[in-house]
């Protein structure tokens, strides 16, 4: 692999007048990169067959440039009041280019990639792109303040991204806050070294969707006979969207900042709304089309959360110092609404869904069948509304009570978003002596272990199974199973995906320690100190979840949350030695 990379920036200031001043900056990013891979003659295919030898060459190339222009006035017309203003663009264009080759068959190894054309020109594999997009922006930010203790701030944008569709390429999101340190008034005890109210609103976007989904493209498509020749035919892969527009956030916020005996304890509590509009999703629509879906903005999200986070330093003397840092979040979202949908299933494994986002719910709840125990015996299956189970199927819980298991009987059985998250360390310093312990947590999460439905339902026959599920499955002679018998899992019922795989991913984690020694003033003139240090990290965790990671994903999305297959957490042992100079 060959890379190559090129960073430039030239910025120049000039000052116009005794406060207003001017700045111009360009800017550019430009990378190329090459990848030669060869496979041996020596090689052979699923078949046995040789493949004569494989030569592939892929270029990229990405290129970023940056136009920016300000001017910002400061001005203090008084003592109590100053003023910073700044209005400016900014122009973004990004860039991609590739190219890449295969070809086969070639007459022996020692050419490799540097001659293509010596293998078999009608076996090759040719494929090039491009892409491009760009970002125009005009702002302006105006911050005031009064009487040395009042700080006013407020920001207007207007974004524009080649993204969207070229009815609302552009947007505006304005937004304005304002803090006042209540610890220079004379009502405020001593004991507060500080202490500050704030309050802001704002709005932001998000374009985050890839280049030309607002877009129709097409493919390479089946060949049809035409005339009494073959064509090559093209498809359709995206119905355009020329109305898609911005994804909207609009947050409120209130927070208190403190300190207290100067200092010797500081924090802040902070209680925010998010409410998020305009969402950009693949919106379902009828197979009829041609298509499953298009990108559409729908639906609103609000998220509120409660966060605090303080530090302190609890003991300090000569030779001994103990410090503390604590922090805790709890954070709820809700889905408001749809535009006009019910809901919409999401996730999929066996081609099943596995999740919902439905009003009134959190985002990608968990929607499953509600397993309630194991068949016992054949009375128990005649008296149910599964009558083609036998003994050891799960039972399944008849939600709507029509007599029969099916999706309508789905619940919603837990939710990937944590009640609230923390994180605890405690900094010791004894002499030379320092060691330092990082614990954090989350409680109330739920998440979907996928490893339990593969095993249960293995793709392939040969597939290894989880330990617990195979030493504790239903038999006759062991009628207090945890799991439904191994035979016949086709025969459960309507659905491979059941509350049992939805376990909880509450944990508490000795996330890292670090222990150290500095000798200091080795030379003066030379070494200042030397510190070895020791650190363990993911050491140990405390959790019911029966997965490699409460926190794995996650279906490769980052709010569908899955394990499948993940790779466990490792655990490292550091050792080390830092020298300063």
């Amino acid at each position: 692999v060959l890379n190559n990379r090129l960073l430039g920036n030239l910025s120049e200031n000039y000052k116009l007048t005794d406060h207003l001043t001017a700045n111009a900056k360009i800017g550019i990013d430009r990378r190329n990169g090459r990848q030669d891979l060869y496979l041996s003659q020596a090689a052979v295919a699923g078949a046995g067959n040789n493949i004569g030898g494989r030569a592939d060459v892929i270029a990229n190339e990405r290129y970023s440039y940056l136009l920016q222009y300000t001017m910002n006035y400061r001005k203090r017309f008084s003592k109590d009041f100053r003023l910073n203003a700044l209005v400016g663009t900014t122009y973004e264009d990004f860039q991609r280019r590739f190219f890449g080759a295969g070809l086969r068959d070639f007459p022996s190894d020692v050419t490799q990639t540097n001659n293509l054309g010596l293998g078999d020109i009608e076996q090759a594999t040719i494929g090039s792109g491009f892409n491009d997009f760009a970002l125009l922006a005009y702002f302006s930010r105006v911050n005031a303040t009064l009487f040395e203790k009042v700080l006013l701030t407020a920001i207007v944008r207007v974004d524009g991204s080649s993204r969207f569709g070229e009815n609302n390429k552009f947007a505006v999101f304005p937004s304005a806050a304002i803090a006042y340190k209540l610890d220079q008034e004379d009502f405020i005890p001593d004991v507060f070294s500080q202490l500050k109210f704030r309050l802001s609103w704002g709005e932001s976007g998000n374009q985050s969707i890839g280049n030309y989904n607002s877009l129709s493209t097409y493919a390479r498509g089946q060949n049809a006979l035409l005339g009494g020749s073959q064509q090559q035919g093209t498809i359709a892969t995206r119905i355009a969207n020329p109305d898609l527009r911005w994804e909207t956030t609009a947050q409120t916020s209130i927070a208190l900042d403190f300190g207290l005996w100067e200092d010797r304890v500081t924090g802040t509590v902070e209680y925010f709304v998010k409410n998020t509009s305009d969402m950009l999703y693949q919106f379902p629509i009828p197979l009829s089309t041609g298509f499953g879906s298009i990108l559409r903005n729908v639906g609103e999200l609000r998220n509120t959360g409660l966060e605090f986070s303080f530090s302190s330093t609890n003991v300090r003397t000569n030779n001994f110092k103990w410090s503390t840092t604590f922090n805790i979040a709890s954070i709820q979202n809700e889905v408001i609404s749809l535009g006009g949908l019910d809901s919409i299933r999401t996730g999929n494994f066996f081609t099943e869904t596995f999740g919902i986002i439905t009003p009134g719910e959190e985002l990608n709840a968990y929607y499953v069948l509600d397993q309630v125990g194991i068949f016992q015996s054949e009375e128990e299956i005649a008296a149910s509304a599964q009558p083609n189970s036998v003994p050891g199927n799960p039972i399944y819980r008849d939600v709507n009570g029509d007599g029969q298991i099916t999706n309508d009987d789905r619940i919603i059985a837990g939710s990937p978003w944590p009640d609230f998250t923390w994180g605890i360390t405690n900094d010791f310093r004894y002499k030379n002596f320092g060691l330092s312990i990082f614990i954090d947590g989350q409680q109330g999460a739920s998440l979907y272990n996928g490893n339990i439905t593969y095993s249960l339902h293995p793709p392939v026959i040969y597939q290894n199974r989880l330990r617990d599920q195979i030493l504790d499955r239903w038999t006759p002679d062991n009628p207090n199973a945890a799991w439904p018998t191994a035979l016949e899992p086709s025969n459960y019922g309507p659905a491979r995906i059941n509350s049992r795989a939805i376990e909880d991913a509450s944990f508490i984690r000795l996330q890292s320690v670090r222990l150290s020694y500095t000798i200091p003033n080795i030379s003066q003139n030379f070494l200042r100190n030397a510190t070895f240090y020791i650190t363990g990290q993911n050491l140990a965790i405390l959790t019911d979840y029966t997965g490699t990671n409460p926190e794995a994903n996650r279906n490769q999305n980052s709010n569908i949350w899955a394990e499948r297959n993940a790779y466990p957490l490792a655990r490292t042992y550091l050792a080390g030695l830092s020298l300063q100079f």
